[in-house]
C-alpha cells in the first residue's frame, strides 16, 4: 500500500469517527486503536482433532458409579456429622471389643451356664457399655470456648458418638451370635439376639448417663460393672430357683422395662449435655 492510499484510508477513518462521535478530539483519540484493530489478523485455527483433544483434557472426568455414591454420601449432613466423630471410635477399643466377643464364641461352645444363657450373652452388654462410657470426657471434648463456637449442638455431637460406638458393638455382637448359631445347632441367631439386645441397650445407656452426670468416664465404667455383675448374679440365682430381689434381665417379661429405662437414661444424658452450666462445672472441675 503506497503513502497516498494510506493517507486516504486514514482520512476516511477519521471522517467516520468524527461522524460517529461528533467530536474531532474523540475521533483523534480512537483513530490509533481502530487502525490497530483493522491491521490485526486472527491466528490460524488448529486442526479440529488437536483442538478437541486439548478441550477434552480440560473437561472434568466422568465419575464412576462408586465415586458418585461416595460423593453423595459425603454431602449428607447426618453422615458428615458421623464422619467427623469417627476419631472417637478408637481403634484399640474396637479391637478389644472384637477380640472379647470373638473369644466368647468358643467359650460358649465349651461352657454351659444355667438359665438358658451363654458367656457371649453375658459379655456383649458389658463390652458395649465400656465403649460407651468413654465417648464423653476431657479427652473426647474440646474446651467449652471451642465447643460453643461449633455449628452443631453438644447434644447432636454426643448422639452421633453414641450411634457410632453402639452401632459398632451391635454389629460385632450380631456377628459373634451368627457365628455361634452356625457352629452350634443348640442356638439360633434370633434367640441369642433377644437375650442380649435389651440388656446391652440398658447397660450402655446407664454408662452414658453416669459418665455424663459425673463428668468422668471411669465412674460410668465402675457403675456399669457393679450393676451388671449384680444383674447377672440375679439371673443365675433365679435359674437355680434361689429367692432373690434382683430382676432377671434375660427374662422376656423384663426386657420392655430395660428398653424404657434405656430411653430415659439417654434422654437424661442428652439433657445434661445441653446445659451450659454443666459444661461450666466441668471446666471448673
Amino acid at each position: 500500500m503506497n503513502t497516498s492510499s494510506h493517507d486516504e484510508n486514514e482520512q476516511r477513518l477519521r471522517a467516520m469517527l468524527i461522524e460517529d462521535t461528533g467530536s474531532e478530539a474523540q475521533a483523534e483519540t480512537l483513530l490509533a486503536t481502530v487502525k490497530r484493530l483493522r491491521a490485526w489478523r486472527p491466528p490460524e485455527s488448529a486442526p479440529s482433532a488437536a483442538l478437541l483433544a486439548r478441550l477434552a483434557a480440560e473437561l472434568p472426568r466422568r465419575l464412576s458409579r462408586r465415586e458418585r455414591l461416595s460423593l453423595w454420601l459425603g454431602s449428607v449432613p447426618a453422615l458428615l456429622l458421623l464422619r467427623s466423630q469417627v476419631r472417637i471410635v478408637r481403634g484399640g477399643l474396637l479391637l478389644a471389643s472384637a477380640f472379647s466377643l470373638a473369644l466368647g464364641v468358643p467359650v460358649t461352645l465349651l461352657l454351659t451356664l444355667p438359665g438358658n444363657t451363654t458367656p457371649l450373652v453375658l459379655l456383649a452388654p458389658l463390652v458395649a457399655a465400656l465403649g460407651i462410657a468413654f465417648i464423653y470426657g476431657e479427652e473426647s471434648d474440646p474446651p467449652m470456648e471451642v465447643l460453643l463456637t461449633l455449628p452443631l449442638t453438644p447434644r447432636l455431637v454426643l448422639l452421633a458418638r453414641m450411634a457410632l460406638v453402639f452401632g459398632a458393638d451391635l454389629l460385632l455382637a450380631a456377628a459373634a451370635s451368627l457365628a455361634l448359631a452356625l457352629l452350634s445347632a443348640q442356638w439360633s441367631f434370633g434367640a441369642l439376639l433377644t437375650l442380649w439386645l435389651a440388656p446391652m441397650t440398658f447397660l450402655s445407656a446407664l454408662a452414658l448417663f453416669t459418665s455424663t452426670l459425673s463428668r468422668d468416664a471411669l465412674s460410668g465404667v465402675a457403675l456399669s460393672l457393679f450393676v451388671w455383675f449384680a444383674l447377672c448374679a440375679g439371673h443365675l440365682l433365679a435359674a437355680a430357683d434361689t429367692p432373690t430381689w434382683l430382676p432377671d434381665v434375660f427374662g422376656g417379661a423384663f426386657q420392655p422395662q430395660l428398653f424404657g429405662l434405656a430411653l430415659a437414661l439417654v434422654s437424661g444424658a442428652l439433657w445434661l449435655v445441653g446445659q451450659e452450666s454443666h459444661w461450666l462445672k466441668r471446666e471448673q472441675g
